[in-house]
Parts: structure tokens; C-alpha cells; sequence
């Protein structure tokens, strides 16, 4: 998990994984840009909106 890992250094470090064959989950306050920057990478999970409740996790 990249938290930030669609801008600046998330992004590279997401792009680096990838690139190792790390499967990548990157949470993303906005969805849509996530997926603008993301979606072209293999072996990342699709982004989610960070304001999910984790008690149950």
C-alpha cells in the first residue's frame, strides 16, 4: 500500500514497485485523478476513496 501514490514521490514509488512486480494498492482521496495517473500500470489495485470506515480491518 502507497498512500500518495498518485502524485510526486507515491507515484514513483508506485511506478518503481510495479516495475519490481509488486502488486500496489494505492488509496486515493480523488478517485478520478488516481485513476488519470494509475490506470495504464499493471499490478496496481484499483484506487479507492480513502473515507472508508477501517474498524473492521
Amino acid at each position: 500500500m502507497v498512500t500518495g501514490g498518485y502524485s510526486g514521490l507515491g507515484l514513483e514509488t508506485t511506478r518503481a514497485l510495479v516495475k519490481a512486480g509488486a502488486r500496489v494498492l494505492v488509496p486515493a482521496r480523488r478517485p478520478e485523478l488516481a485513476h488519470e495517473r494509475l490506470g495504464h500500470l499493471s499490478n496496481v489495485t484499483e484506487p479507492f476513496p480513502t473515507c472508508l470506515c477501517w474498524s473492521g480491518v
